[in-house]
């Protein structure tokens, strides 16, 4: 991404993650009915395209070439999304976005990144290794190496270490 790029992009995550927090604070509780049920529809419909278009979108741009500046804050908006979220109601996005042709780490890594992100939504709260493991991801698809690729050794040894700890 060029500066401009990375500049909206950081923009766009920051917002949306002030979004997400700020929503879960609403209280309507000084509008009429009428008011506070529209107000609520609103809110819900807005909610529940971030809860699955953008973090599908998010997920698939750690898979893709987002800069490396855009990737802390993206993964911050990723948790952020996860702990506001039930799983049920993400769970269809998180597949697409990985079942998607941007990951091409194979199904052992991709059933590890899944398994985190229904852990942290799930638990309201990520796992230890939660930010390594997408930063992770991210690395591995950004280089042209075929070792970073299903079956190379780079993704052989983010399985062996990664799958290890979720046995423990």
């Amino acid at each position: 991404l060029k500066a401009r790029e990375v500049e909206v992009a950081l923009s766009a995550v920051a917002f949306l993650e002030m979004l997400i927090t700020s929503a879960s604070c609403l209280t309507f509780d000084d509008f009429e009915d009428t008011k506070k049920s529209a107000a609520l529809s609103a809110l819900h419909r807005t909610m529940s395209i971030i809860h699955t278009n953008v973090l599908a979108s998010s997920l698939v741009s750690v898979c893709e070439a987002a800069s490396q500046e855009v990737v802390g804050p993206t993964i911050n908006l990723i948790k952020s999304i996860l702990k506001h979220s039930q799983w049920d109601q993400i769970e269809g996005s998180i597949g697409s976005a990985l079942n998607s042709n941007q990951f091409k780490l194979g199904d052992a890594a991709r059933e590890i990144m899944f398994d985190n992100l229904k852990q942290c939504s799930m638990n309201g709260y990520p796992p230890a290794n939660f930010d390594g493991i997408i930063a992770e991801i991210w690395q591995m698809h950004q280089t042209d190496d075929t070792g970073a690729i299903a079956g190379g050794e780079a993704v052989a040894e983010f399985v062996k270490r990664y799958f290890r700890q979720q046995a423990t």
